[in-house]
């Protein structure tokens, strides 16, 4: 009797582990489709216009288009519906109602590509000349100087009204430059030391619905080298910053969905995890889409996606290219790589 007790505890501990959770894919969330194929290829970036439009490069169509030909795109996700709005664009960004994209041109017979830039309001963009251009992708703008203060150069350009993150280049440990990180306030010039350094938080975004940047780790770096696996003996951490300075620390479990390269989308209910590690090109393995809730970790969709998705402003819906398989992600009659959209707001029944 005892042993049989033990057993049922044990069984109970597991399906408590999160382990547990993330081997079995269970997606209670509504998952929508667009039917169109969205660019594979970097920078593949994905915006939200609103809570309901997403801004994105791909074909028009289910077929892939090469970078050259491809389109900036507006998927209506309540009519289910695409728009094309500028073709040849090779890269882009949007913030706050502003766009800044490339649109490149190739000559007839070949050779080199030229690349002009545009920026405005949506619709009324006009020629950015801007000399020796460096993008600042939270103010969607070029720039000739990156900016630099007394305690070093910038990390980051935040929007403008929130200042900057800067490498304290007199810190402690600058080996291979992985400075401690400050919040510089342009306002008041105040310097908040920050608890992580830059290779520990060298992806930042800002998200509406927390009114905060958040800040994570592209790769887990250590003596000069980026290794993608995260390893299985480290904390793996996030970061939000608020616009007082004020830091909150989250800790992600470690597991299968760790072990290769990561990506991290914060949304309002807990942590959209993307891992791009496949098992085989049929095989996506631990390869796919998690939602990471404190210590439970679930799998919600298998399969390959690019490195860029989306949060919707509310925090409720995360647009991303998927594929099912490094297989399926192809420029040929075998792609199944599409636009698609899950709505974490929105529950349905857990099996």
């Amino acid at each position: 009797m005892t042993h049989k007790i033990n057993l049922i505890l044990l069984f109970w501990a597991l399906l408590a582990s999160p382990q547990f959770a993330a081997c079995k894919e269970s997606t209670p969330y509504p998952i929508a489709d667009s039917g169109v194929w969205a660019t594979n290829s970097h920078p593949g970036d994905i915006y939200w216009l609103d809570n309901d439009h997403v801004l994105f490069l791909g074909s028009g169509t289910s077929t892939p288009l090469t970078k050259e030909d491809q389109w900036l795109l507006i998927w209506d996700t309540k009519a289910n519906s695409i728009a094309k709005y500028k073709q040849h664009v090779g890269t882009f960004s949007y913030c706050d109602g502003i766009i800044l994209y490339a649109v490149v041109s190739v000559p007839p017979t070949g050779g080199k590509r030229t690349w002009t830039y545009y920026r405005g309001k949506l619709n009324e963009e006009i020629l950015d000349l801007t000399p020796d251009r460096r993008e600042d992708k939270l103010n969607c703008r070029l720039i000739s100087a990156w900016p630099k203060f007394p305690q070093g150069k910038a990390q980051t350009i935040l929007r403008d009204q929130d200042g900057y993150l800067v490498q304290d280049e007199m810190g402690e440990n600058d080996r291979f430059e992985n400075y401690p990180l400050i919040y510089y306030k342009p306002e008041s010039k105040e310097v908040i030391p920050l608890p992580f350094r830059r290779y520990e938080a060298d992806r930042v975004n800002y998200y509406p619905f927390r009114q905060a940047y958040f800040l994570d780790p592209s790769t887990y770096f250590k003596d000069g080298t980026h290794i993608l696996s995260w390893p299985p003996n480290i904390p793996l951490f996030t970061w939000w910053l608020f616009l007082d300075g004020k830091v909150e620390k989250k800790e992600v479990p470690l597991g299968p969905w760790t072990r290769g390269g990561l990506r991290f989308y914060p949304n309002r209910e807990g942590l959209f995890l993307e891992n791009r590690s496949s098992r085989s090109n049929r095989d996506p393995g631990n390869a796919g889409v998690y939602l990471v809730q404190g210590k439970t970790v679930r799998k919600l969709i298998s399969g390959v996606l690019t490195d860029v998705s989306a949060v919707s402003p509310d925090g409720c819906r995360i647009a991303f290219s998927h594929a099912p398989s490094d297989d399926a992600d192809s420029f040929d009659a075998k792609n199944r790589r599409t636009l698609k959209m899950i709505d974490v707001c929105v529950k349905g029944s857990r099996p």
